[in-house]
């Protein structure tokens, strides 16, 4: 089994994941702006790195799904 850790999109944060929680789940990031999800770490160095290059913006936590924040 890999080992799994939640990810923060904006914030960039992480930690190692509790055991209850499966790979791909999400929750609202401790930020307070963001997504966070259950990946490995693998997965979070690619994702940092197209953020980095400009290949992915991060989901903020309070949009429609369209980029536009809920109010």
């Amino acid at each position: 089994m890999s080992n799994l850790y939640w990810h923060y999109d904006v914030c960039g944060d992480h930690e190692i994941a509790q055991p209850e929680y499966e790979h791909g789940d999400t929750e609202p990031c401790l930020c307070g702006n963001g997504v966070a999800r259950i990946m490995t770490l693998q997965e979070a160095v690619a994702l940092e790195s197209a953020i980095a290059q400009g290949q992915h913006v991060p989901k903020t936590a309070y949009t429609d799904g369209h980029g536009r924040k809920h109010k």
